[in-house]
């Protein structure tokens, strides 16, 4: 789960939210890091990440591609987006391992707020209230 220098491994794609409550320095320097990564590379492809809370079955899934982030809320099989997002058309996301998973359009908001995003659940375990969330209904 850390490097040697004592970090996040960034290519590990589950985090457990007990692991951050006392204190989600490591995570969000994650995500941070991640950003910065993207912005001195010409990668345009964001990097995501599980945050899951077992014992509630609430999980986040959360990502960062430059200035954008993805937060999506998923709780006893159901999913919520955040309401609005900014990307016209499909985005691409992958695990740090090469995983890809895909985003549909509007699902994207700025990386501040998917941080946040991940800091409220960390620190409260319940859905944010930073993003105005609707759930996913399957076509």
């Amino acid at each position: 789960m850390t490097t040697p220098n004592g970090d996040l491994d960034p290519t590990e794609p589950i985090f457990y939210i007990e692991d951050f409550q006392k204190d989600l320095t490591p995570l969000i320097t994650l995500m941070e890091r991640s950003i910065a990564k993207q912005v001195a590379g010409d990668d345009d492809d964001g990097v995501l990440w599980w945050l899951e809370h077992p014992p509630l079955d609430r999980k986040m899934v959360f990502g960062v591609r430059r200035k954008w982030g993805i937060a999506i809320w998923v709780e006893h099989n159901r999913m919520f987006f955040p309401s609005g997002g900014a990307n016209p058309e499909d985005v691409d996301y992958f695990t740090g391992d090469g995983d890809h998973y895909p985003q549909g359009p509007h699902t994207e908001v700025p990386a501040t707020t998917a941080i946040q995003a991940v800091s409220e659940f960390t620190t409260t375990g319940t859905r944010p209230i930073c993003v105005e969330w609707v759930e996913y209904k399957p076509r």
